[in-house]
């Protein structure tokens, strides 16, 4: 008698978590229940096929894929080269201000600063063009002089392999 209790009370615990997992409209009633419940699993079977189906497509596609956004990002090494800079260190820090503004990783830097020249090398990983990047960081560089010169304008390289 004590164990066909606990066993309804197991049931009724088990409905009452199926039904809290259906929408607020089911009736709480086994039948409607259980019928909320198959429906529920047949849509997300066909939800389930659907994105199947929709991984075949963009393996066939080239496109690898999985749990994290798919990104396109490649990694470009940018080299800086400012002739007696004025704050070699204010030019690098504007140039990674302006990459990450632009969305733009750095995943490594390698500098060298004398009072004739700034030297650097960046591997930036991004999904911007090669020639955006470039024009962008020379912009960067330019500007950054001008501000920090009195007098005439730096003469400054950038390249990019």
């Amino acid at each position: 008698m004590m164990t066909e209790r606990l066993r309804r009370e197991r049931e009724k615990e088990a409905y009452a978590d199926l039904h809290s997992l259906l929408p607020p409209s089911t009736k709480n009633e086994k039948n409607a229940i259980m019928r909320g419940a198959m429906l529920r699993i047949q849509e997300l079977r066909g939800h389930k096929q659907a994105l199947e189906r929709r991984i075949t497509e963009l393996q066939d596609a080239g496109i690898e894929s999985d749990h994290r956004e798919i990104d396109s990002r490649v990694v470009k090494k940018i080299r800086i080269k400012v002739e007696n800079p004025t704050s070699g260190l204010d030019s690098i820090l504007d140039v990674l201000h302006l990459l990450k503004r632009s969305g733009a990783e750095t995943t490594s830097i390698e500098s060298r600063f004398s009072r004739q020249e700034l030297e650097a090398a960046m591997d930036v990983n991004t999904q911007i063009e090669a020639g955006e990047v470039e024009e962008a960081v020379q912009r960067s560089l330019y500007d950054t002089e001008r501000k920090l010169l009195s007098r005439g304008s730096p003469r400054s390289c950038v390249s990019q392999n």
